[in-house]
């Protein structure tokens, strides 16, 4: 073989190891300064019919954001090499949402005492929760369908939370809770299946929730919260916290529980549906010593900077509409 034909096969192999290396590091979900995750272009692949989206991709962490004077951006911690979990177990991600990344520095500071080691931290905007709600959930078939019951953001951020830890798994917390002394760099809950405080009325906390994939708790709460919305007298009127907040996941872990709790739990471990398992932490009273519920300064200045209220522009526009003061059944109806 003549010296040039070796040299051109050199520069073949050389060049096709070249563009395997590129493609594997360019995607590699690590936000730094050198490498960043490969943005995402919905003209690609149409998400409504993607399975398992990437995280990465589904908050697409590589997106530059321009923030409001006054406001910075929230950006996710992502591991090079997740740790490995089993099925059954609690994975070291964490799930925040707000309606955009861009947070005064009190709320950012309290992201960031969530930034525990070897956990990555995901923050969900409203774009990236529409996704989780416009994909197929064979699961949850009437989903879209009743979600035309649902006019507040405060009832979409909560059942935006079941089904993110029913399909990734993970910690789930709000944007204004700290760990309290009792919590954590996140250790405290590795090896759990699910695991949760009690809320000051003495059932689960929904402020705070942690569960490994699949669970049966997040299934049901899904299945509760589609319920209670498909059963309200009045669309414009329903109380978000009975139909899709804590009553919602009270009612789950009672059948979870398979009624054996009535909803009330007590710090300890209870069985339930497919030999699963969930770790209740703490008893009524106790809580605040694991998660610092509204602990960040100037909240509701902060939420005013930031544009959020307790209701979306969408819900306050439709909270208006005298014909959403009717039965969920009624307003389907009206719009097939």
């Amino acid at each position: 073989m003549k010296a040039y034909q070796k040299l051109a096969i050199f520069a073949v192999v050389g060049f096709s190891l070249l563009n395997y290396l590129v493609s594997l590091f360019t995607e590699l979900p690590i936000f730094g300064e050198k490498w960043m995750p490969v943005p995402y272009s919905e003209n690609q692949t149409n998400l409504a019919s993607v399975k398992n989206i990437p995280l990465h991709i589904l908050v697409e962490s590589g997106k530059n954001y321009e923030c409001a004077k006054g406001l910075n951006a929230a950006k996710d911690t992502i591991l090079l090499k997740p740790i490995k979990t089993k099925s059954n177990e609690i994975p070291p991600i964490v799930h925040m949402t707000s309606k955009s990344r861009c947070l005064t520095e009190s709320f950012l500071e309290a992201v960031d005492l969530w930034r525990f080691k070897d956990h990555s931290l995901y923050f969900h905007d409203d774009d990236a929760v529409s996704k989780i709600f416009n994909r197929e959930w064979p699961e949850f078939p009437h989903l879209q369908l009743v979600m035309k019951c649902m006019v507040s953001g405060a009832a979409k951020a909560d059942l935006w939370r079941y089904l993110v830890l029913w399909e990734y798994g993970g910690i789930y917390t709000d944007i204004d809770n700290k760990p309290g002394e009792k919590i954590f760099n996140g250790t405290a809950i590795q090896g759990n299946d699910a695991y949760l405080l009690v809320e000051s009325g003495g059932f689960p906390s929904q402020y705070f929730i942690a569960a490994s994939p699949k669970h049966p708790l997040m299934y049901l709460a899904v299945h509760q919260t589609l319920h209670r919305l498909m059963s309200v007298d009045s669309v414009l009127k329903q109380y978000v916290p009975f139909v899709t907040g804590p009553g919602a996941l009270k009612s789950a872990f009672i059948a979870f529980t398979r009624n054996k709790s009535d909803g009330y739990p007590t710090a300890g471990n209870y069985d339930g549906l497919g030999d699963r398992n969930v770790t209740i932490a703490a008893s009524r009273g106790t809580g605040r010593q694991y998660v610092c519920r509204d602990c960040v300064e100037g909240k509701q200045d902060g939420y005013n900077q930031m544009n959020m209220s307790h209701f979306s522009k969408y819900g306050r526009e439709n909270r208006q509409q005298v014909d959403l003061d009717k039965s969920c059944f009624e307003v389907l109806f009206n719009k097939r």
